[in-house]
């Protein structure tokens, strides 16, 4: 179990490096479109023009295949080829379509504006992030499992047959000459078997897995805890920021958290500014917990290895918050929370309370947040556009300074949290004897990538292309 386990999680980490690669291509891409556009003044890659659309769309759609990419790429780590096309098929689904079967048929387009939240609560909104990781280890090992059950069945089922075979074989003349055994003749559907049944089977347990123990009872619990946001908030600020930030941290993007996005705006929409303010303060500050928690990891020597990879996925959320891609800078925070999700989410709910906390007791209220223009956007239900990042909110906030003291004191207890669980972990993992060391630098390899591609420079390592566990990556140590 142990082996099994360790195993599991060096094919998320190794996953996780990749999606790092998906992440780029949407932010990095965004970032190029809106320096050559806006800053340089290139005319046709500025704003409006259609060729800029296009690009847009090709470099922000990079940011929601994330998810998609997520559950191909680890389904196909555990499983190998047969986990690709129901890995695909589950992916674009909840992450594109779920939630447009209503009854009243398609909610096209998918998208109100770029790096908007995908309509009809697909994109993560109904499952949430974690959601995908469940998905695709469930359905990895489903096909893992069911396929070695079929190759035992055929094995201890097929010589049992070779009597019968014998005996038809001695009644039927053309099938003397035919060296048929059992084994052989079970072998014969295996088209069927590997082909059709077995995988449809595992997507569709993985999707009905997904669909009503996740999706269902989670959106139901917070359709449940909306009315409970509102009246806590009604009857105190403090009260209402501590459960809406730790519904936040809980799944950020999902049903909880869009929960308390949707109390916010109910709020909003009277003319309280707070709750929406606390919630996009507790969002935001999502994005800065990984890199305060990296940053706290290497000062204190504490929580264990944290690799390259950890530091390149920790510091990117705030390098979009100062280009004020609210999206971007939460995103990152799902690849960071997938790599160690029990330690990371704790801290996050820590850091979303402490925040909420905060926010809620000082009665910060972005003034932005009662106008009709936002008002508008928060009761679509749409959240990665619809506030602003706290350093843009502090001129119409009141007591607005305290927006950057109250994120930044929540932001390192989330940290804190972090090292104090992950140096928990190390020290139970010493003393079993196991201990997970990842060694990944998905830049380091992919340089190494391209001097194989010039067959003239020497490298000392090599790679054959395919999505895989390395030399080059993250490694498993076991102590005897």
């Amino acid at each position: 179990m142990r082996k099994s386990l360790l195993e599991t999680k060096k094919h998320i980490y190794r996953t996780t490096a990749v999606l790092f690669l998906f992440q780029l291509f949407g932010a990095l891409g965004a970032g190029f479109l809106f320096v050559v556009g806006n800053i340089l003044g290139i005319e046709i890659l500025k704003p409006g023009h259609a060729f800029s659309e296009v690009l847009w769309h090709l470099f922000f759609w990079a940011t929601d295949f994330f998810f998609i990419a997520l559950v191909m790429i680890l389904s196909y780590l555990i499983a190998g080829l047969p986990a690709l096309a129901p890995a695909l098929t589950l992916g674009v689904y909840f992450a594109h379509f779920a939630g447009q079967y209503a009854g009243s048929g398609f909610d096209t387009p998918l998208y109100g504006a770029f790096f908007a939240t995908p309509r009809s609560d697909a994109g993560g909104v109904n499952i949430g992030y974690m959601g995908y990781l469940i998905m695709a280890l469930l359905l990895g090992y489903l096909i893992k499992n069911l396929f070695a059950l079929w190759d035992k069945i055929k094995l201890t089922a097929g010589p049992k047959l070779n009597r019968p075979i014998a005996a038809v074989q001695k009644k039927i003349k053309p099938l003397q000459d035919l060296s048929l055994d059992g084994v052989t003749l079970l072998e014969g559907i295996d088209l069927i078997v590997l082909f059709l049944i077995l995988p449809i089977v595992s997507a569709i347990i993985t999707y009905c897995a997904v669909q009503y123990l996740i999706a269902v009872p989670f959106n139901a619990l917070g359709e449940a805890l909306e009315p409970v946001i509102v009246n806590l908030y009604q009857s105190s600020n403090t009260l209402g920021g501590i459960l809406s930030g730790a519904l936040v941290g809980f799944d950020l993007i999902g049903p909880l958290s869009k929960a308390a996005f949707r109390a916010a705006g109910t709020l909003a929409s009277t003319g309280n500014a707070v709750p929406m303010t606390v919630y996009a303060l507790c969002f935001a500050v999502m994005g800065w917990v990984p890199m305060a928690g990296y940053l706290l990891s290497k000062v204190t020597k504490k929580g264990g290895k944290m690799d390259t990879d950890d530091m390149n996925i920790a510091v990117s959320g705030p390098i979009n918050a100062f280009f004020d891609n609210m999206k971007l800078t939460v995103n990152f925070s799902m690849t960071f929370a997938m790599r160690d999700p029990v330690r990371v989410i704790l801290s996050f709910i820590t850091s979303g309370a402490l925040t909420g906390v905060l926010a809620g007791a000082f009665a910060l209220g972005n003034k932005n947040y009662i106008t009709n223009e936002f008002i508008e956007k928060f009761l679509s239900n749409e959240i990665y556009v619809s506030f602003l990042q706290p350093m843009r909110s502090i001129t119409a906030t009141s007591k607005g300074l305290l927006l950057p003291v109250c994120g930044a004191v929540g932001a390192l207890a989330g940290a804190v949290v972090m090292i104090f669980l992950k140096e928990l972990a190390y020290k139970k993992q010493l003393k079993n004897s196991s201990v997970f060391e990842p060694d990944g630098d998905i830049v380091l390899e992919v340089r190494g990538i391209s001097q194989r591609f010039n067959k003239k420079h020497p490298t000392e390592k090599t790679c054959d292309g395919e999505i895989q566990e390395s030399d080059a990556t993250d490694h498993l140590k076991t102590k005897a």
